[in-house]
C-alpha cells in the first residue's frame, strides 16, 4: 500500500521538508485515508509566514520526495491557519 512506503521514509521527508521551511508534514487525501489508487499521494505542510518558495521550487519538491519515497507524491502547501478553515472559506492562491 502506497501509505507504507511513505511511513517507511517519514522521517527523510520530514528532513527533507523542514530543510525548505516547511513543517507539520502530514499525508491527505485518498493515501491519507488508506486508500489505494493509482495517481500521487499528497502530503500537506504549513509555509512559514514569509517564503521565497516558487511555484518551480514546489514541483521540484515534489520531484525529490516522489524520488525519496518511490511513487508520485505531491506537496501541498498551506498558508497558516489555512487548515483550519471549512472547505468553503478556503482561498485559492493563483
Amino acid at each position: 500500500m502506497p501509505l507504507d512506503w511513505i511511513m517507511l521514509r517519514a522521517d527523510d521527508v520530514k528532513a527533507l521538508l523542514a530543510g525548505r521551511g516547511l513543517r507539520n508534514p502530514r499525508v491527505i487525501g485518498w493515501a491519507g485515508a488508506g486508500k489505494d489508487f493509482p495517481v500521487a499521494a499528497e502530503i500537506a505542510v504549513d509555509l512559514p509566514e514569509v517564503t521565497d518558495l516558487t511555484a518551480g521550487d514546489l514541483a521540484g519538491l515534489d520531484r525529490e520526495v516522489s524520488v525519496l519515497v518511490g511513487l508520485d507524491v505531491v506537496v501541498v502547501p498551506q498558508r497558516p491557519g489555512e487548515r483550519d478553515l471549512l472547505p468553503v472559506e478556503r482561498v485559492r492562491y493563483l
